[in-house]
């Protein structure tokens, strides 16, 4: 694990990064309000918040998974037209964006957007943030970034079984 590092203005913020990254390579980033976070959905770490003491693992991912298709299943019953011919994941997405706690994780390619979004946390001013830098391996991150993967069915991402 690498040791975090505190930056106090953009100057010093951009020096770090072109310190950690490799001009070859391409990265992604993430910023979260609170740098005690670890990289899990929102959604999870709701489920995690209030049942993850009493549940082992396995049942949590299984809340996890029941959360999700059940948030689907609520958009679909109360905003039919709205969400009309979407496929789960673009409903997600569309809800991603509009603060719901949904299963995705976004990253950016742009080290200062994730920047602004470890800077976000209006309600946590005395929290500090962090920007999560990884390189983008095609191998084990799978980027939606067609219509296609975006019209993909959910249970093409996780086991629902």
């Amino acid at each position: 694990m690498n040791k975090p590092i505190e930056i106090s203005n953009l100057e010093d913020y951009i020096g770090q990064i072109v310190d950690v990254i490799q001009l070859d390579k391409n990265y992604l980033y993430r910023g979260q309000e609170n740098k005690d976070w670890q990289v899990n959905s929102s959604a999870y770490r709701r489920l995690n918040d209030q049942y993850g003491r009493n549940y082992r693992s396995d049942v949590l991912y299984r809340l996890w998974q029941r959360y999700l298709l059940q948030i689907i299943d609520e958009i679909e019953l109360k905003y039919p037209s709205a969400y009309r011919g979407l496929k789960p994941l673009e409903c997600m997405a569309h809800l991603q964006h509009n603060k719901v706690a949904t299963g995705l994780i976004d990253f950016t390619f742009n080290p200062l957007v994730g920047l602004w979004f470890a800077c976000d946390g209006k309600d946590n001013k005395d929290v500090d943030g962090k920007v999560i830098v990884i390189e983008n391996n095609g191998e084990k991150i799978e980027e939606i970034k067609t219509v296609e993967s975006i019209k993909r069915n959910l249970d093409e991402f996780f086991n629902m079984n």
